[in-house]
This record gives C-alpha cells, sequence and structure tokens, in this order.
C-alpha cells in the first residue's frame, strides 16, 4: 500500500466531493438559491472538512499498519466507513453554522 498516494487521493477526493456536496445540499436540503453567501459558505465547509479529513486518513493509516498489503477495495471500505462516521458532524455544522442564517 503507498501510504502517501492513498492519502493524497483521500485529500483530493475529500475536497472535490465537499465541493459538489456543499452546493447539492445548499439547494436541496436547505432550500438555498442563488449566489448569496456561495462562496463563504463552501469555505465555511472547506473549514470543517478537517474533521473528515482527520478521520479518513487516520483509518487509512491504521489500514497501512494492520494490512500493509490492503488493496484499492479494502482502502475504498475503509474510507468509506470513517466517511459514515463524520456525516452527522457535517450535516449539524450546516445546520447550525452554515446555513442557519438562511434556516430563520
Amino acid at each position: 500500500m503507498d501510504t502517501i498516494a492513498t492519502q493524497v487521493a483521500n485529500g483530493v477526493s475529500l475536497v472535490i466531493s465537499t465541493i459538489v456536496n456543499t452546493a447539492i445540499n445548499r439547494r436541496w436540503t436547505f432550500q438555498i438559491t442563488g449566489q448569496e453567501r456561495f462562496v463563504v459558505q463552501q469555505g465555511q465547509v472547506l473549514a470543517i472538512l478537517g474533521v473528515t479529513w482527520a478521520v479518513t486518513a487516520v483509518a487509512l493509516a491504521l489500514l497501512g499498519n494492520l494490512a500493509p498489503s490492503a488493496g484499492v477495495a479494502q482502502q475504498t471500505v475503509v474510507v468509506a466507513l470513517a466517511n459514515a462516521l463524520s456525516i452527522d458532524f457535517r450535516f449539524i455544522a450546516m445546520r447550525q453554522w452554515i446555513f442557519r442564517r438562511a434556516l430563520r
């Protein structure tokens, strides 16, 4: 398992998926349209991305230590499970901090 390449791929995929996820949640979940505060909200979500990155990075590091020959399928499962653990945190942050003003 190439630890550095795996961590870089994890980071890049998290940034891209976070930007897309925020735009979708903004529109569908929180019914926010228009461009007002769009860049600010994207920045706020990228700030909380640190929690997700930390959880997935630690999970990948643990996998690398416990199963150094783990393949892409195992890495994907570990990242998916770690991501699932951070979903509630991100949603609460969106609802209570990022999109709070729009929900009033």
